[in-house]
């Protein structure tokens, strides 16, 4: 008489809410299953043959198990599974930082980007999976099948963890970045009343004065996204020379808004309520900048 019994240690109640979902599937079954609890250990789900079955029934159900279970492994364990690996490789990070990386490789793990990928894993795993229990066991440990014989779905979310550790100390450094800005600022006097920010079809960006003259030329005319390495650095040297100039009130034109959206994030967050976004002024209308894209932005608050 076949039997088939699964431990499961976390996150009991999605497979329980899993297995009810497929309830007219397995119903159809000759099997008859039961939960049982232990303890620390967690649930053991046990599959029973109601009547004498052949081996047709057996990998019906084993299909079924192994597909069951994949699903589960890959969205319902995953963030403590996640959780171990920020735990044991990442150890010396504080708990408040842990939780900042989980949340982070949860994102990544969940975004479109990684979706294919995750369908792959789900099917190499619902494959050993059916191919264990086609072999002589009746008992599956779904964290020990995991640790024991998932290598490649370990060394995926460790992919993703190691990405997500390296966005955070990025965010980290940027965040520390644009506190030492806003401090520099707070020190400073006001060089000037108002700054328009703006760019041209090229991306370069123009500060001029309320006039829309250019704020000291010799210094500002070699700015051009060509002397950095990349985007982000022109985002960062801008932002930094306008903090040195320290403006009153900056009007944020829509052709930067939009042409790079990283500095005026971080404009908002040092400048606060001295930045004025524009909302299609006549200089813009003239200036007839092209969109990147078709949504027209919410004014800055």
């Amino acid at each position: 008489m076949y039997t088939l019994s699964i431990m499961v240690r976390r996150s009991c109640e999605r497979l329980q809410q899993r297995l009810e979902q497929k309830g007219a599937f397995f119903n159809k079954l000759p099997f008859l299953y039961s939960w049982s609890d232990c303890g620390s250990a967690g649930k053991l789900l046990v599959f029973l043959p109601d009547q004498s079955c052949g081996g047709a029934s057996r990998e019906a159900l084993t299909e079924a198990v192994a597909s069951l279970v994949s699903h589960f492994l890959m969205e319902d364990l995953t963030v403590h599974l996640l959780q171990d690996l920020i735990r044991f490789h990442y150890f010396y990070f504080g708990r408040e930082e842990r939780e900042e990386i989980l949340a982070i490789a949860c994102r990544q793990f969940d975004s479109v980007k990684l979706r294919r990928r995750r369908e792959l894993h789900r099917e190499l795993i619902e494959k050993s999976i059916l191919a264990y229990l086609k072999g002589p066991h009746d008992h599956l440990n779904i964290e020990g099948f995991y640790n024991f014989r998932l290598h490649e779905c370990r060394r995926e979310l460790r992919r993703v963890i190691d990405e997500a550790v390296e966005n955070h100390l990025a965010d980290k450094e940027y965040r520390e970045f644009i506190r030492l800005l806003k401090y520099f600022l707070s020190l400073q006097q006001p060089k000037i009343e108002l700054v328009h920010l703006t760019a041209d079809q090229k991306g370069r960006v123009r500060i001029t004065d309320h006039r829309f003259k250019q704020v000291d030329p010799c210094e500002w005319d070699e700015f051009d996204l060509t002397d950095f390495d990349d985007e982000s650095d022109y985002e960062d040297i801008l932002v930094s020379m306008l903090v040195s100039v320290a403006p009153r009130r900056i009007m944020l034109h829509r052709s930067v808004f939009q042409r790079y959206p990283r500095a005026v994030e971080s404009l908002r967050r040092i400048f606060e309520n001295r930045l004025i976004y524009c909302e299609d002024c006549s200089h813009c209308r003239r200036e007839k900048a092209p969109l990147l894209t078709g949504d027209k932005p919410q004014p800055l608050n």
